[in-house]
């Protein structure tokens, strides 16, 4: 299986309203919003009853507010990111109808420091375990 995915967002404040809030300036797009977003990601079954994939994640930059430099929130560029992921799965046991599988992800392969809100890190590497017992439909 493969995928992917590309995201093209061009957004603007249409109307300020009433103040002169930063987050609402204009023209000005809206913060946090990236004007692309590229996913891909492909798995292959090794063997029947293991599967395996990785994908990749990139995030263009994009604006934020600084309340930590500029207490009124001055408007920042985010830089962009790209993070990779792993991911597998096997199936333990199959009975009629029912599936027990045991799936692991580990987000942000390659440790990269990044931040989706400005001066907040994202996670750094980070793995998950699941045991998931399906129907199998």
């Amino acid at each position: 299986r493969a995928s992917l995915s590309w995201v093209h967002l061009a957004t603007a404040v249409l109307d300020e309203g009433l103040g002169s809030d930063a987050l609402f300036q204009e023209g000005r797009p809206l913060v946090r919003r990236a004007p692309d977003r590229i996913e891909a990601s492909g798995s292959v079954p090794f063997t029947r009853r293991f599967r395996g994939g990785a994908a990749a994640r990139y995030v263009g930059a994009r604006e934020d507010l600084d309340f930590l430099q500029d207490f009124s929130g001055a408007r920042v560029e985010l830089a962009g990111y790209t993070v990779f992921d792993a991911f597998g799965e096997v199936r333990l046991t199959r009975a009629i109808g029912r599936d027990l599988t045991l799936r692991a992800r580990v987000e942000n392969l390659l440790d990269r420091s990044y931040e989706e809100v400005a001066h907040f890190p994202a996670s750094g590497r980070t793995l998950s375990v699941a045991l998931h017992a399906g129907t199998g439909l």
